[in-house]
Protein backbone atom coordinates (compact mmCIF):
# COMPACT_ATOMS: atom_id res chain seq x y z
CA UNK A 1 0.00 0.00 0.00
CA UNK A 2 1.47 3.37 -1.01
CA UNK A 3 1.16 6.69 0.79
CA UNK A 4 -1.03 7.91 -2.07
CA UNK A 5 -3.80 5.58 -0.87
CA UNK A 6 -3.76 7.36 2.48
CA UNK A 7 -3.65 10.80 0.93
CA UNK A 8 -6.70 10.14 -1.24
CA UNK A 9 -8.60 9.08 1.87
CA UNK A 10 -7.83 12.23 3.85
CA UNK A 11 -11.14 13.42 5.27
CA UNK A 12 -12.42 9.85 5.54
CA UNK A 13 -11.20 8.57 8.93
CA UNK A 14 -12.81 5.14 8.64
CA UNK A 15 -10.96 4.53 5.35
CA UNK A 16 -7.63 5.53 6.89
CA UNK A 17 -8.42 3.23 9.81
CA UNK A 18 -9.13 0.37 7.39
CA UNK A 19 -5.89 0.96 5.47
CA UNK A 20 -3.84 1.06 8.65
CA UNK A 21 -5.67 -1.92 10.06
CA UNK A 22 -4.78 -3.92 6.99
CA UNK A 23 -1.18 -2.70 6.96
CA UNK A 24 -0.65 -3.43 10.65
CA UNK A 25 -2.50 -6.74 10.63
CA UNK A 26 0.44 -8.56 9.09
CA UNK A 27 -1.58 -9.56 6.04
CA UNK A 28 0.48 -7.41 3.68
CA UNK A 29 3.21 -10.03 3.45
CA UNK A 30 0.71 -12.78 2.72
CA UNK A 31 -0.81 -10.68 -0.06
CA UNK A 32 2.46 -9.81 -1.79
CA UNK A 33 2.07 -12.58 -4.35
CA UNK A 34 -1.29 -11.08 -5.32
CA UNK A 35 0.25 -7.69 -5.99
CA UNK A 36 2.98 -9.04 -8.20
CA UNK A 37 5.90 -8.98 -5.77
CA UNK A 38 6.39 -12.73 -6.11
CA UNK A 39 5.11 -15.25 -8.60
CA UNK A 40 1.76 -16.86 -7.81
CA UNK A 41 3.50 -20.23 -7.90
CA UNK A 42 6.37 -19.46 -5.55
CA UNK A 43 6.61 -21.71 -2.46
CA UNK A 44 5.36 -19.08 0.00
CA UNK A 45 2.53 -17.67 -2.10
CA UNK A 46 -1.11 -18.66 -2.11
CA UNK A 47 -1.96 -21.21 -4.76
CA UNK A 48 -5.28 -22.86 -5.51
CA UNK A 49 -4.15 -26.27 -6.68
CA UNK A 50 -5.81 -28.47 -9.24
CA UNK A 51 -6.60 -31.17 -6.72
CA UNK A 52 -8.82 -28.74 -4.85
CA UNK A 53 -6.52 -28.06 -1.90
CA UNK A 54 -4.86 -24.86 -0.83
CA UNK A 55 -1.08 -25.04 -0.90
CA UNK A 56 1.13 -23.88 1.95
CA UNK A 57 1.15 -20.12 2.56
CA UNK A 58 3.01 -17.89 4.94
CA UNK A 59 -0.31 -16.93 6.54
CA UNK A 60 -3.58 -18.75 7.00
CA UNK A 61 -6.52 -17.75 4.84
CA UNK A 62 -8.48 -14.99 6.54
CA UNK A 63 -11.59 -13.08 5.67
CA UNK A 64 -9.72 -9.82 6.05
CA UNK A 65 -6.51 -10.96 4.39
CA UNK A 66 -5.29 -10.63 0.80
CA UNK A 67 -6.71 -7.13 0.45
CA UNK A 68 -3.78 -5.66 -1.42
CA UNK A 69 -4.73 -7.17 -4.75
CA UNK A 70 -8.34 -6.13 -4.35
CA UNK A 71 -7.45 -2.62 -3.29
CA UNK A 72 -5.24 -2.35 -6.35
CA UNK A 73 -7.78 -3.76 -8.75
CA UNK A 74 -11.33 -2.93 -7.71
CA UNK A 75 -10.87 0.42 -9.40
CA UNK A 76 -10.79 -1.44 -12.68
CA UNK A 77 -13.75 -3.27 -14.16
CA UNK A 78 -15.69 -5.45 -11.72
CA UNK A 79 -14.34 -8.68 -13.08
CA UNK A 80 -12.32 -7.20 -15.98
CA UNK A 81 -9.08 -5.33 -15.67
CA UNK A 82 -5.78 -4.56 -17.35
CA UNK A 83 -2.96 -7.10 -17.14
CA UNK A 84 -0.74 -6.86 -14.11
CA UNK A 85 2.50 -5.83 -15.72
CA UNK A 86 4.35 -6.23 -12.44
CA UNK A 87 3.96 -10.03 -12.49
CA UNK A 88 7.25 -11.77 -13.35
CA UNK A 89 7.47 -13.86 -16.54
CA UNK A 90 5.94 -17.32 -16.56
CA UNK A 91 8.48 -20.07 -16.08
CA UNK A 92 9.14 -22.39 -19.05
CA UNK A 93 8.82 -25.36 -16.71
CA UNK A 94 5.46 -24.32 -15.25
CA UNK A 95 2.80 -27.03 -15.12
CA UNK A 96 -0.54 -26.58 -16.87
CA UNK A 97 -2.18 -25.61 -13.57
CA UNK A 98 0.57 -23.14 -12.71
CA UNK A 99 0.02 -21.56 -16.12
CA UNK A 100 -3.72 -21.33 -15.44
CA UNK A 101 -3.04 -19.72 -12.11
CA UNK A 102 -0.65 -17.26 -13.73
CA UNK A 103 -3.21 -16.20 -16.34
CA UNK A 104 -5.87 -15.80 -13.68
CA UNK A 105 -3.64 -13.33 -11.84
CA UNK A 106 -2.68 -11.68 -15.13
CA UNK A 107 -6.22 -11.13 -16.38
CA UNK A 108 -7.92 -10.18 -13.11
CA UNK A 109 -6.12 -9.88 -9.82
CA UNK A 110 -9.40 -9.08 -8.06
CA UNK A 111 -11.03 -12.34 -9.13
CA UNK A 112 -7.83 -14.25 -8.39
CA UNK A 113 -8.00 -13.01 -4.80
CA UNK A 114 -11.67 -13.78 -4.16
CA UNK A 115 -11.44 -17.16 -5.91
CA UNK A 116 -8.47 -18.08 -3.73
CA UNK A 117 -10.70 -17.51 -0.68
CA UNK A 118 -13.37 -19.95 -1.90
CA UNK A 119 -13.94 -23.33 -0.32
CA UNK A 120 -11.44 -25.82 -1.78
CA UNK A 121 -14.14 -27.84 -3.58
CA UNK A 122 -15.11 -24.79 -5.65
CA UNK A 123 -11.77 -23.09 -6.13
CA UNK A 124 -10.55 -24.94 -9.22
CA UNK A 125 -13.82 -25.19 -11.21
CA UNK A 126 -14.56 -21.51 -10.56
CA UNK A 127 -11.07 -20.46 -11.65
CA UNK A 128 -11.34 -22.46 -14.88
CA UNK A 129 -14.87 -21.16 -15.50
CA UNK A 130 -13.54 -17.61 -15.26
CA UNK A 131 -10.61 -18.29 -17.61
CA UNK A 132 -12.84 -19.91 -20.24
CA UNK A 133 -15.23 -16.95 -20.25
CA UNK A 134 -12.31 -14.52 -20.19
CA UNK A 135 -11.03 -16.12 -23.38
CA UNK A 136 -14.48 -15.90 -24.98
CA UNK A 137 -14.82 -12.26 -23.96
CA UNK A 138 -11.40 -11.46 -25.42
CA UNK A 139 -12.60 -12.69 -28.82
CA UNK A 140 -15.70 -10.49 -28.54
CA UNK A 141 -13.64 -7.46 -27.54
CA UNK A 142 -11.24 -7.66 -30.49
CA UNK A 143 -12.52 -5.05 -32.94
CA UNK A 144 -9.87 -5.98 -35.55
CA UNK A 145 -11.37 -9.40 -36.30
CA UNK A 146 -13.54 -9.77 -39.39
CA UNK A 147 -17.16 -9.80 -38.12
CA UNK A 148 -18.05 -13.05 -39.91
CA UNK A 149 -14.93 -14.76 -38.58
CA UNK A 150 -15.57 -13.45 -35.08
CA UNK A 151 -19.14 -14.74 -35.15
CA UNK A 152 -17.89 -18.19 -36.15
CA UNK A 153 -15.33 -18.18 -33.32
CA UNK A 154 -17.91 -17.12 -30.73
CA UNK A 155 -20.52 -19.66 -31.82
CA UNK A 156 -18.03 -22.52 -31.84
CA UNK A 157 -15.87 -21.55 -28.87
CA UNK A 158 -17.53 -24.15 -26.66
CA UNK A 159 -16.34 -26.93 -28.99
CA UNK A 160 -12.72 -25.90 -28.41
CA UNK A 161 -13.05 -26.76 -24.72
CA UNK A 162 -12.86 -30.47 -25.48
CA UNK A 163 -9.81 -30.03 -27.75
CA UNK A 164 -6.70 -29.97 -25.55
CA UNK A 165 -4.54 -28.85 -28.49
CA UNK A 166 -6.56 -25.76 -29.52
CA UNK A 167 -4.96 -22.33 -29.28
CA UNK A 168 -5.68 -19.03 -31.03
CA UNK A 169 -2.90 -16.72 -32.21
CA UNK A 170 -5.11 -14.54 -34.40
CA UNK A 171 -6.13 -12.12 -31.67
CA UNK A 172 -4.92 -8.52 -31.89
CA UNK A 173 -1.62 -7.68 -30.22
CA UNK A 174 -3.45 -4.83 -28.50
CA UNK A 175 -5.83 -7.13 -26.63
CA UNK A 176 -4.67 -7.27 -23.03
CA UNK A 177 -5.60 -10.93 -22.53
CA UNK A 178 -4.15 -12.20 -25.79
CA UNK A 179 -1.61 -14.43 -24.01
CA UNK A 180 -4.40 -16.52 -22.46
CA UNK A 181 -5.72 -17.56 -25.88
CA UNK A 182 -2.24 -18.18 -27.27
CA UNK A 183 -1.63 -20.65 -24.41
CA UNK A 184 -5.22 -21.89 -24.05
CA UNK A 185 -4.17 -25.55 -23.91
CA UNK A 186 -3.37 -25.14 -20.22
CA UNK A 187 -7.04 -24.32 -19.59
CA UNK A 188 -8.50 -27.17 -21.64
CA UNK A 189 -6.11 -29.73 -20.15
CA UNK A 190 -7.08 -28.76 -16.61
CA UNK A 191 -10.75 -28.59 -17.58
CA UNK A 192 -10.58 -32.22 -18.71
CA UNK A 193 -9.60 -33.22 -15.15
CA UNK A 194 -12.75 -31.77 -13.57
CA UNK A 195 -15.81 -33.72 -12.50
CA UNK A 196 -18.07 -34.26 -15.54
CA UNK A 197 -20.88 -32.17 -14.05
CA UNK A 198 -18.57 -29.17 -13.68
CA UNK A 199 -17.42 -29.64 -17.29
CA UNK A 200 -21.01 -29.81 -18.53
CA UNK A 201 -21.98 -26.60 -16.73
CA UNK A 202 -18.97 -24.66 -18.08
CA UNK A 203 -19.47 -25.95 -21.62
CA UNK A 204 -23.22 -25.21 -21.59
CA UNK A 205 -22.78 -21.64 -20.35
CA UNK A 206 -19.95 -21.01 -22.86
CA UNK A 207 -22.11 -22.27 -25.73
CA UNK A 208 -25.09 -20.09 -24.85
CA UNK A 209 -22.96 -17.03 -24.12
CA UNK A 210 -21.03 -17.32 -27.38
CA UNK A 211 -24.23 -17.55 -29.41
CA UNK A 212 -25.67 -14.55 -27.60
CA UNK A 213 -22.57 -12.45 -28.26
CA UNK A 214 -22.59 -13.48 -31.91
CA UNK A 215 -26.23 -12.47 -32.27
CA UNK A 216 -25.47 -8.85 -31.38
CA UNK A 217 -22.40 -8.66 -33.61
CA UNK A 218 -24.38 -10.03 -36.57
CA UNK A 219 -26.83 -7.11 -36.58
CA UNK A 220 -25.95 -5.34 -39.81
CA UNK A 221 -27.02 -1.87 -38.71
CA UNK A 222 -24.79 -2.05 -35.63
CA UNK A 223 -21.76 -2.55 -37.85
CA UNK A 224 -22.40 0.85 -39.40
CA UNK A 225 -23.67 2.65 -36.29
CA UNK A 226 -22.66 1.30 -32.84
CA UNK A 227 -25.67 3.13 -31.38
CA UNK A 228 -27.87 0.49 -32.99
CA UNK A 229 -26.21 -2.40 -31.16
CA UNK A 230 -28.56 -2.12 -28.17
CA UNK A 231 -31.80 -0.44 -29.18
CA UNK A 232 -34.36 -1.15 -26.49
CA UNK A 233 -34.21 -1.79 -22.76
CA UNK A 234 -35.26 -5.35 -23.57
CA UNK A 235 -32.21 -5.61 -25.87
CA UNK A 236 -30.06 -4.18 -23.08
CA UNK A 237 -31.32 -6.75 -20.57
CA UNK A 238 -30.87 -9.54 -23.10
CA UNK A 239 -27.31 -8.49 -23.94
CA UNK A 240 -26.41 -8.28 -20.23
CA UNK A 241 -28.02 -11.68 -19.74
CA UNK A 242 -25.78 -13.28 -22.36
CA UNK A 243 -22.52 -11.69 -21.17
CA UNK A 244 -23.13 -11.68 -17.38
CA UNK A 245 -26.47 -13.16 -16.35
CA UNK A 246 -25.38 -16.55 -17.64
CA UNK A 247 -22.33 -16.28 -15.40
CA UNK A 248 -24.63 -15.97 -12.40
CA UNK A 249 -26.59 -19.01 -13.54
CA UNK A 250 -23.42 -21.01 -14.14
CA UNK A 251 -21.95 -20.16 -10.74
CA UNK A 252 -25.20 -21.14 -9.05
CA UNK A 253 -25.05 -24.53 -10.74
CA UNK A 254 -21.43 -24.96 -9.63
CA UNK A 255 -22.40 -24.04 -6.06
CA UNK A 256 -25.22 -26.56 -6.10
CA UNK A 257 -23.06 -29.37 -7.41
CA UNK A 258 -20.52 -28.68 -4.65
CA UNK A 259 -23.37 -29.25 -2.10
CA UNK A 260 -22.21 -26.13 -0.22
CA UNK A 261 -25.39 -24.20 -0.99
CA UNK A 262 -28.44 -26.43 -0.49
CA UNK A 263 -30.87 -23.49 -0.37
CA UNK A 264 -30.21 -22.48 -3.98
CA UNK A 265 -32.45 -23.88 -6.71
CA UNK A 266 -31.35 -25.04 -10.17
CA UNK A 267 -34.64 -24.05 -11.75
CA UNK A 268 -34.84 -21.91 -14.94
CA UNK A 269 -35.14 -19.01 -15.55
CA UNK A 270 -32.77 -18.49 -12.58
CA UNK A 271 -34.08 -14.94 -12.08
CA UNK A 272 -32.15 -14.11 -8.91
CA UNK A 273 -28.80 -15.48 -10.06
CA UNK A 274 -29.20 -13.83 -13.47
CA UNK A 275 -29.96 -10.48 -11.84
CA UNK A 276 -26.77 -10.80 -9.80
CA UNK A 277 -24.84 -10.81 -13.08
CA UNK A 278 -26.96 -8.06 -14.62
CA UNK A 279 -26.32 -5.74 -11.68
CA UNK A 280 -22.55 -6.05 -12.12
CA UNK A 281 -22.66 -5.76 -15.90
CA UNK A 282 -24.90 -2.71 -15.91
CA UNK A 283 -22.60 -0.99 -13.44
CA UNK A 284 -19.65 -1.71 -15.72
CA UNK A 285 -21.49 -0.42 -18.78
CA UNK A 286 -22.49 2.80 -17.02
CA UNK A 287 -19.01 3.47 -15.69
CA UNK A 288 -17.19 2.55 -18.93
CA UNK A 289 -19.11 4.97 -21.16
CA UNK A 290 -16.04 7.01 -22.10
CA UNK A 291 -13.81 4.00 -22.67
CA UNK A 292 -16.43 2.20 -24.78
CA UNK A 293 -17.31 5.17 -26.97
CA UNK A 294 -13.61 5.85 -27.57
CA UNK A 295 -13.45 2.29 -28.93
CA UNK A 296 -16.56 2.82 -31.12
CA UNK A 297 -18.76 0.73 -28.80
CA UNK A 298 -22.10 1.82 -27.36
CA UNK A 299 -23.95 -0.35 -24.85
CA UNK A 300 -26.32 2.25 -23.40
CA UNK A 301 -29.74 1.41 -24.90
CA UNK A 302 -31.06 3.83 -27.50
CA UNK A 303 -34.46 3.71 -25.79
CA UNK A 304 -32.93 5.53 -22.81
CA UNK A 305 -30.39 7.87 -24.35
CA UNK A 306 -32.60 9.02 -27.23
CA UNK A 307 -34.84 10.72 -24.65
CA UNK A 308 -31.93 13.04 -23.92
CA UNK A 309 -30.45 13.38 -27.42
CA UNK A 310 -33.11 15.05 -29.61
CA UNK A 311 -31.31 14.24 -32.86
CA UNK A 312 -31.14 10.52 -32.02
CA UNK A 313 -27.66 10.42 -33.54
CA UNK A 314 -24.94 8.35 -31.89
CA UNK A 315 -22.32 11.04 -32.50
CA UNK A 316 -24.43 13.48 -30.47
CA UNK A 317 -24.67 10.94 -27.64
CA UNK A 318 -20.88 10.84 -27.44
CA UNK A 319 -20.75 14.66 -27.23
CA UNK A 320 -23.58 14.90 -24.71
CA UNK A 321 -22.92 17.36 -21.85
CA UNK A 322 -24.66 19.34 -19.13
CA UNK A 323 -28.02 18.62 -17.55
CA UNK A 324 -29.19 16.32 -20.34
CA UNK A 325 -26.08 14.16 -19.99
CA UNK A 326 -26.61 13.86 -16.24
CA UNK A 327 -30.30 13.07 -16.68
CA UNK A 328 -29.38 10.29 -19.12
CA UNK A 329 -26.74 8.94 -16.73
CA UNK A 330 -29.19 8.96 -13.84
CA UNK A 331 -31.78 7.10 -15.91
CA UNK A 332 -29.19 4.37 -16.54
CA UNK A 333 -28.41 4.14 -12.83
CA UNK A 334 -32.11 4.05 -11.96
CA UNK A 335 -32.49 1.02 -14.22
CA UNK A 336 -29.63 -0.78 -12.43
CA UNK A 337 -30.87 0.00 -8.92
CA UNK A 338 -34.14 -1.74 -9.76
CA UNK A 339 -32.21 -5.03 -9.50
CA UNK A 340 -31.15 -4.49 -5.87
CA UNK A 341 -34.04 -6.39 -4.20
CA UNK A 342 -33.24 -9.54 -6.20
CA UNK A 343 -29.51 -9.20 -5.49
CA UNK A 344 -30.19 -9.08 -1.75
CA UNK A 345 -32.62 -11.99 -1.93
CA UNK A 346 -29.99 -14.14 -3.66
CA UNK A 347 -27.25 -13.26 -1.18
CA UNK A 348 -29.59 -14.03 1.73
CA UNK A 349 -29.85 -17.67 0.55
CA UNK A 350 -26.11 -18.33 0.71
CA UNK A 351 -24.89 -20.36 3.69
CA UNK A 352 -21.20 -21.03 3.06
CA UNK A 353 -19.12 -18.12 4.30
CA UNK A 354 -16.57 -18.26 1.46
CA UNK A 355 -19.28 -18.42 -1.21
CA UNK A 356 -21.11 -15.53 0.43
CA UNK A 357 -18.05 -13.27 0.37
CA UNK A 358 -17.18 -14.37 -3.16
CA UNK A 359 -20.62 -13.25 -4.33
CA UNK A 360 -21.15 -10.27 -2.02
CA UNK A 361 -17.90 -8.35 -2.46
CA UNK A 362 -18.41 -7.52 -6.18
CA UNK A 363 -22.03 -6.52 -5.48
CA UNK A 364 -20.97 -4.19 -2.66
CA UNK A 365 -18.37 -2.58 -4.94
CA UNK A 366 -21.03 -2.19 -7.64
CA UNK A 367 -23.60 -0.39 -5.50
CA UNK A 368 -20.87 1.87 -4.10
CA UNK A 369 -19.78 2.64 -7.67
CA UNK A 370 -23.33 3.57 -8.64
CA UNK A 371 -23.55 6.04 -5.76
CA UNK A 372 -20.26 7.56 -6.91
CA UNK A 373 -21.38 7.72 -10.55
CA UNK A 374 -24.80 9.22 -9.87
CA UNK A 375 -25.12 12.79 -11.19
CA UNK A 376 -21.35 12.80 -11.81
CA UNK A 377 -20.34 14.66 -15.00
CA UNK A 378 -16.86 13.10 -14.90
CA UNK A 379 -18.36 9.84 -16.19
CA UNK A 380 -18.34 11.43 -19.66
CA UNK A 381 -14.66 12.38 -19.54
CA UNK A 382 -12.87 9.62 -17.61
CA UNK A 383 -13.21 6.32 -15.76
CA UNK A 384 -14.46 7.23 -12.27
CA UNK A 385 -12.82 5.09 -9.59
CA UNK A 386 -13.56 4.12 -6.00
CA UNK A 387 -10.84 5.25 -3.61
CA UNK A 388 -8.50 2.46 -2.56
CA UNK A 389 -9.17 3.21 1.09
CA UNK A 390 -12.90 2.84 0.50
CA UNK A 391 -12.29 -0.48 -1.24
CA UNK A 392 -10.41 -1.85 1.76
CA UNK A 393 -13.05 -0.51 4.16
CA UNK A 394 -15.80 -2.23 2.16
CA UNK A 395 -13.84 -5.48 2.20
CA UNK A 396 -13.72 -5.37 5.98
CA UNK A 397 -17.41 -4.52 6.19
CA UNK A 398 -18.53 -7.33 3.88
CA UNK A 399 -18.77 -10.05 6.50
CA UNK A 400 -22.44 -10.95 6.87
CA UNK A 401 -25.81 -10.50 5.21
CA UNK A 402 -26.76 -7.82 7.71
CA UNK A 403 -23.60 -5.82 7.04
CA UNK A 404 -24.13 -6.09 3.29
CA UNK A 405 -27.75 -4.89 3.56
CA UNK A 406 -26.52 -1.93 5.60
CA UNK A 407 -23.93 -1.04 2.97
CA UNK A 408 -26.55 -1.17 0.22
CA UNK A 409 -28.89 0.98 2.27
CA UNK A 410 -26.19 3.55 3.00
CA UNK A 411 -25.10 3.89 -0.62
CA UNK A 412 -28.62 4.06 -2.05
CA UNK A 413 -29.56 6.61 0.61
CA UNK A 414 -26.77 8.78 -0.85
CA UNK A 415 -28.66 8.79 -4.16
CA UNK A 416 -32.12 9.39 -2.73
CA UNK A 417 -33.28 12.97 -3.16
CA UNK A 418 -30.59 13.90 -5.68
CA UNK A 419 -32.55 12.94 -8.77
CA UNK A 420 -36.11 13.15 -10.02
CA UNK A 421 -39.18 11.46 -8.56
CA UNK A 422 -38.76 8.34 -10.71
CA UNK A 423 -35.25 7.77 -9.33
CA UNK A 424 -36.49 8.29 -5.77
CA UNK A 425 -39.26 5.73 -6.25
CA UNK A 426 -36.79 3.04 -7.37
CA UNK A 427 -34.38 3.96 -4.56
CA UNK A 428 -37.23 3.80 -2.07
CA UNK A 429 -38.08 0.25 -3.12
CA UNK A 430 -34.42 -0.76 -2.86
CA UNK A 431 -34.10 0.76 0.62
CA UNK A 432 -37.28 -1.04 1.70
CA UNK A 433 -35.68 -4.31 0.58
CA UNK A 434 -32.57 -3.49 2.61
CA UNK A 435 -34.68 -2.72 5.68
CA UNK A 436 -36.51 -6.02 5.34
CA UNK A 437 -33.26 -7.97 5.51
CA UNK A 438 -31.85 -5.81 8.32
CA UNK A 439 -34.97 -6.31 10.46
CA UNK A 440 -34.96 -10.04 9.80
CA UNK A 441 -31.38 -10.34 10.96
CA UNK A 442 -31.37 -7.73 13.73
CA UNK A 443 -32.12 -10.27 16.47
CA UNK A 444 -29.28 -12.57 15.38
CA UNK A 445 -25.62 -12.32 16.25
CA UNK A 446 -23.37 -11.60 13.25
CA UNK A 447 -21.88 -14.75 11.76
CA UNK A 448 -18.56 -13.17 11.03
CA UNK A 449 -16.45 -10.16 12.00
CA UNK A 450 -18.39 -7.00 12.76
CA UNK A 451 -18.11 -4.10 10.30
CA UNK A 452 -15.48 -1.49 11.00
CA UNK A 453 -17.13 1.27 13.04
CA UNK A 454 -16.32 4.96 12.85
CA UNK A 455 -13.28 5.55 15.08
CA UNK A 456 -13.54 7.52 18.34
CA UNK A 457 -11.74 10.90 18.70
CA UNK A 458 -8.91 9.23 20.63
CA UNK A 459 -8.56 6.62 17.93
CA UNK A 460 -8.37 9.38 15.31
CA UNK A 461 -5.47 10.99 17.17
CA UNK A 462 -3.64 7.67 17.29
CA UNK A 463 -4.34 7.10 13.60
CA UNK A 464 -3.05 10.52 12.60
CA UNK A 465 0.13 9.96 14.60
CA UNK A 466 0.51 6.60 12.88
CA UNK A 467 0.02 8.18 9.44
CA UNK A 468 2.62 10.86 10.19
CA UNK A 469 5.18 8.32 11.39
CA UNK A 470 4.54 6.09 8.39
CA UNK A 471 4.98 8.92 5.89
CA UNK A 472 8.03 10.23 7.75
CA UNK A 473 9.61 6.77 7.68
CA UNK A 474 9.11 6.55 3.93
CA UNK A 475 10.56 10.04 3.45
CA UNK A 476 13.70 9.19 5.46
CA UNK A 477 14.12 5.90 3.61
CA UNK A 478 14.03 7.65 0.24
CA UNK A 479 16.52 10.29 1.39
CA UNK A 480 19.12 7.71 2.40
CA UNK A 481 18.37 5.17 -0.29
Amino acid sequence: MSSSALLTSIGHPSEIAALLRWKLSGKAHAAKSLSGTTTPTSPKSRSFTSNGTNSVTSSQSNSSGDLNGLAESQNADLGKQSPNGDLPPLSDTATTWERCEYYLFLTSRSFAVVISELNATLRTPTALFYLVLRGLDTVEDDMTLDPAYKISLLENFYTFLSDTSWTFDGISQQEKDRALLVDFTCVTKELAKLDNVYQEVITDITKRMGKGMAMYISQEDSLQDPGNRVKTIQDYNEYCYYVAGLVGEGLTRLFLHSTLEPDLVDDPPHVLSVHMGLFLQKTNIIRDFKEDTDEFRVFWPREIWSNHVPSGKTEDLVLMKGDEALACLNDMIKDAIGLVPDVLDYLSMLRDRTVFRFCAIPQVMAVTSLALLFNNPEVFSRNVKIRRGLTVKLMYETQSMKSVAKIFRREIQNILGRGDLAVDVVCGKAIAACDTHIRRLSSRKPLFMLPLDEPTPLALVVLLIGVFLWLFQGFVRRMYA
